[in-house]
């Protein structure tokens, strides 16, 4: 089951200690180059070390993008990342794309990507949505 992420899913659930759902769900999740850039995981910022470990233990792991013509048209529209996340989700078939900005899931809807997910960040909690296949990927309430 090949699944991409951008970059908010990953950092959003980083930062409030359960990045592990993703790892739960999916087993291994992929990102391309831009993606990592922007994840900043050399720098000591919220979550930065359980991305770090994540890569480290090779559940996030990184594969290079191949077709740089469509991240270029891309771009017009979304960031690097974004547009990164996408070709890369075509280019491995994804079941998945993890993504939650609007113009991005936009557009992979557009390529008929097989599924988007939404990630929400509030305080402590977690709430993944996802359109394609139907249901609640995960849902986590107030801690404490």
């Amino acid at each position: 089951m090949p699944v991409v992420s951008n970059t908010s899913p990953i950092m959003n659930l980083a930062i409030i200690g359960e990045l592990s759902l993703l790892r739960d769900q999916f087993g291994e999740v992929m990102i391309p180059g831009a993606v990592l850039e922007e994840l900043r995981v050399e720098e000591n910022l919220p979550g930065s070390q359980s991305v770090r470990d994540a890569l480290k233990d090779g559940w996030i792991r990184i594969e290079a993008v191949k077709h740089h013509p469509l991240v270029r048209a891309m771009q017009r529209d979304l960031d690097k990342g974004e547009a990164e996340a996408i070709a890369l989700a075509t280019e491995v078939d994804a079941d998945w794309l993890l993504m939650d900005e609007r113009d991005g899931r936009k557009t992979a809807r557009s390529m008929k990507l097989k599924g988007s997910v939404r990630v929400s960040q509030r305080q402590t909690e977690v709430f993944c949505n996802y359109r394609a296949g139907g249901g609640l990927l995960c849902e986590n309430g107030p801690s404490g």
